[in-house]
């Protein structure tokens, strides 16, 4: 027997022993035949690859991605990650199953086959996120999860968002932990700025990791206690520098320690992905090699994985990824299943399309379009002055402040104020019909015209809609809901760009060009508004989840998180009102 790929004069990094070892790598049926000397297995139906002196190292592995946030489906986002070596992702549908349950985890599985991508599942595990605190399109419950748990590459249970119902003991919650903690499988954690006896609380009953680090302290806290640590470098995102940076100076053992993505939209994607992330870490003070295996080795064994992928060894996956040093972690070539799948930035094999049925297009169901009025808070004085609960987003977190303001009340109506940057957010139901709008106050947009609206609102994906203007707020959802779903910035009543989004109101059917170039004109068309924020988009996607600190608006109302038990309730928009005579 003869190999069918050999990898010649290859520096291959060992992410088992820490070393770089000069060699060849041989490849039969897709496996790791051999590593070291290889002349033997070469013959005359061999295909040969010298790699010129460059390292090979496993391919990456994206241990927490939501495809759903690229706005592309699952060959459109495999179309634009491989090309920077990602050979394997683990993805959380809990989006895509927001809005259509149990059938759009499946459609996800169903698309995702037969692609040069290892596309791996964890279970959604918190649909929706809060019970009793927003309106999702479906849920999942237990007899859903002992559903998915027989579908292939699920390997294990999804982020589990519902702190206060895992520290309570919800039965229903604790089913689920325990269903797939019994089959062997991970449970995932999602515990912002939990620490001290609740933190232990969580972790004790039975979840796995976290990927929600803002610092290092809180990192380090989590790592004591047992938990593998996802530090997260996405678009809105920016932890990795913050958080890695902390556990490299304080020196602790980085085996647990992996790097993620979490949301990525469609241009950061095309730009790069892990290697980026493994850049990045190198440039924090990390040995390269630890670097590559936070992306390899250790996502692979916290998934339980590593008899397939995450190394480079007899007998596993042949999915590797040449790269031109360990500084720049330029790749120039992907090898997926013992195939080059691409080289220098391009994709040299072929990833057709796949048809989402019928069903997943047809998700816009509002009781009713919402009118200028709708969007108003109302007093019960004509005139006056009042005090208001305000939403503070800032840039590069998913975190909010709780800020207040005071506004003008003319009319028995509170007015935005525009010239101080306190304007009108609304979140407008549109699975159930029920006539549903949560209002509130937000700042640090910086939209003095017009509106931005989408449909994109995690992870329930209600459509939350900011705005200078009531009327360009209107109009802002009304066009959401002609496009079947979608992102749109308005100004005077006309449509300065739209980025239709039909499948589930969250994905485009288009490649990943097509919607990066309408998401960019999106951007500009946010400045022309005024907007300063970076990441516009995903930051007005965020408003309106309810697990992450400090003040959220649903489609039932404004959401405080209080510091105190990290408990989360109701609050009213307006603290106090000020009569004028």
């Amino acid at each position: 027997m003869y190999a069918d790929l050999v990898l010649l004069n290859a520096r291959i990094v060992n992410v088992f022993s820490g070393e770089v070892i000069d060699g060849s790598i041989a490849v039969k049926f897709g496996r790791i035949w051999r590593v070291g000397s290889v002349d033997d297995v070469i013959g005359d139906s061999t295909q040969i690859v010298d790699v010129g002196g460059r390292y090979v190292c496993p391919g990456f592995i994206d241990a927490h991605f939501h495809v759903e946030s690229s706005m592309l489906t699952i060959r459109g986002i495999a179309k634009v990650i491989i090309p920077h070596g990602t050979t394997s992702i683990v993805i959380d549908p809990h989006e895509i199953a927001n809005v259509l349950g149990i059938d759009g985890v499946k459609m996800f599985i169903e698309e995702s086959e037969d692609i040069p991508l290892d596309v791996y599942v964890t279970i959604p595990s918190c649909v929706p996120a809060t019970v009793g605190f927003e309106t999702s399109g479906a849920t999942l419950d237990l007899d859903d999860v002992k559903k998915l748990l027989s579908l292939r590459r699920v390997v294990g249970l999804g982020e589990v968002m519902d702190f206060l119902g895992v520290i309570n003991r919800d039965p229903i919650l604790m089913g689920k932990i325990s269903m797939v903690r019994e089959r062997g499988l991970r449970v995932d954690g999602h515990a912002p700025s939990l620490g001290g006896g609740l933190l232990q609380e969580y972790i004790s009953a039975g979840v796995h990791s976290d990927h929600e680090c803002v610092s290092g302290f809180e990192a380090l806290e989590k790592l004591r206690c047992g938990m593998w640590i996802m530090v997260r470098e996405g678009s809105l995102s920016k932890d990795l520098n913050r958080v890695l940076g902390h556990l490299v100076k304080a020196g602790v053992d980085l085996s647990r320690v992996m790097l993620v993505t979490d949301d990525l939209n469609p241009i950061d994607a095309s730009k790069s992905h892990m290697n980026k992330l493994v850049r990045m870490a190198i440039e924090c003070g990390c040995n390269p090699i630890d670097a590559i295996r936070m992306v390899t080795l250790n996502p692979a064994l916290y998934y339980r994985l590593d008899d397939e992928i995450g190394a480079i060894a007899p007998g596993l996956k042949a999915n590797l990824v040449v790269l031109d040093d360990l500084k720049t972690v330029n790749v120039h070539m992907t090898i997926f299943n013992g195939g080059v799948v691409a080289r220098n930035g391009c994709l040299t094999v072929d990833i057709g399309g796949w048809s989402y049925p019928p069903k997943a297009c047809e998700t816009m169901n509002l009781k009713r379009l919402p009118s200028a009025d709708d969007f108003a808070i109302k007093v019960g004085v004509e005139r006056g002055r009042a005090i208001v609960n305000v939403i503070g987003v800032e840039e590069f977190t998913l975190y909010t402040k709780h800020l207040t303001a005071e506004l003008n009340v003319e009319g028995g109506r509170i007015i935005p104020n525009v010239d101080d940057d306190v304007i009108q957010v609304a979140v407008v139901e549109r699975h159930k019909a029920t006539g549903n709008i949560g209002l509130g106050f937000v700042k640090g947009f910086g939209i003095k015209f017009g509106a931005i609206a989408s449909s994109i609102s995690h992870d329930s994906h209600n459509i939350v809609v900011v705005g200078s203007n009531w009327s360009d707020m209107v109009y802002a959802v009304r066009c959401i809901v002609e496009k079947g779903g979608g992102i749109v910035a308005i100004k005077g009543g006309s449509i300065l760009e739209i980025l239709p989004l039909p499948i589930a109101g969250l994905m485009s059917d288009l490649d990943a060009g097509e919607v990066s170039v309408k998401l960019e004109k999106l951007y500009d068309a946010s400045k022309i508004l005024g907007c300063r924020l970076h990441e516009p988009f995903m930051t007005l996607s965020f408003i309106a989840l309810p697990v992450i600190p400090e003040i959220r608006l649903t489609d039932r109302g404004l959401i405080l998180h209080d510091p105190s038990d990290k408990s989360i309730r109701f609050i009213d928009p307006v603290k106090k009102i000020i009569k004028i005579q």
